[in-house]
């Protein structure tokens, strides 16, 4: 079963975590919280199943519009695309841990310059 995370931390520690997980976006006055939702949507479901990565992506959009009824109608679709979300999210963990740490990317840039 999928977590069901909220916030910047919790979306982080649920991407390291290598388990399925839904993020409910703090909505923002401005919709900001829909391109970034969207961006990681793009990002994340590269390389996976074209109809799981739809089944998510209904889900997801549902869930965060906060359209109840959608999102029990989605529901059952994203609930049988779990199994390749688990998969998929074990190969972007470990994609993740490849990159470099965020203090390493700050320091390079300024030690470059001295």
């Amino acid at each position: 079963m999928p977590n069901i995370v909220r916030g910047e931390d919790s979306f982080v520690r649920a991407q390291w975590a290598a388990r399925p997980f839904v993020w409910h976006i703090y909505p923002q006055s401005d919709d900001a919280h829909r391109v970034k939702l969207d961006e990681f949507s793009r990002r994340f479901e590269a390389g996976l199943d074209v109809d799981a990565a739809n089944r998510i992506e209904r889900f997801l959009q549902a869930f965060n519009d906060g359209d109840g009824a959608a999102s029990a109608a989605a529901w059952p679709a994203f609930r049988a695309a779990v199994p390749a979300l688990t998969d998929h999210g074990k190969r972007w963990a470990e994609r993740l841990a490849l990159l470099p740490d965020l203090a390493s990317g700050l320091v390079k840039p300024c030690r470059d310059r001295l």
